[in-house]
């Protein structure tokens, strides 16, 4: 469903200069109607669960918070810069990780159910689907493999790609849910990424 930037500066409590910032950074897709903008409402209250503030990670602190998180060897980041880390990672909420991981980096993607089904066999079981609902795949180049089992590019869409390490697998999909997904899906989410902070990070 498609709303208006003024609706969605409602939504998410910005001004509609805002939104239309949103939608030149890749942040919010959006759809013209001859003078008038509109943006797909899913998106918008995916926004919304995010948390934007400060400079987002890129690159080494990135790869080093989801290799944490899923308890693998940290090899980008060491001494200080690993503990502040670490401990940025056990205070943030799940929106602000959301934030850092998935804004401007998911791309939406409609399947059926057969090819739904398909995916689940070539990606080996990655395209889980929480109730049959949404589904999410993890790979280097993930839009480009999507692309090649036939999914449509659809905003408001059922398969959700980002590039990256399948490894970071578990824990991008529970962000995926957080942010994208039903409520059954976001509780999910939520409950997973609980367990990877007991796991990888105990407190003091």
């Amino acid at each position: 469903m498609i709303t208006s930037t003024r609706d969605a500066a409602e939504i998410l409590g910005v001004t509609q200069r805002q939104v239309q910032n949103a939608v030149r950074e890749g942040l919010l897709a959006s759809h013209r109607f001859g003078n008038s903008l509109g943006v797909y409402e899913r998106q918008v209250f995916a926004l919304r669960r995010m948390r934007l503030a400060g400079r987002r990670w890129e690159g080494a602190t990135l790869v080093a918070a989801l290799d944490v998180l899923s308890g693998l060897p940290v090899t980008t980041l060491h001494g200080s810069q690993l503990s502040r880390l670490k401990a940025r990672l056990r205070t943030m909420p799940d929106a602000g990780l959301a934030g850092h991981v998935l804004a401007g980096k998911a791309s939406l993607y409609r399947a059926g159910a057969d090819r739904g089904r398909e995916s689940d066999t070539i990606f080996a079981g990655q395209a889980a689907l929480v109730g049959g609902g949404t589904s999410v795949i993890v790979e280097p180049d993930a839009n480009r493999l999507v692309a090649s089992l036939g999914f449509t590019p659809d905003p408001e869409g059922n398969v959700i790609a980002i590039d990256g390490d399948p490894r970071h697998y578990d824990v991008i999909a529970a962000l995926v849910y957080t942010v994208y997904g039903a409520t059954r899906e976001r509780s999910a989410g939520a409950r997973l990424l609980r367990e990877r902070r007991s796991e990888s990070l105990p407190m003091r």
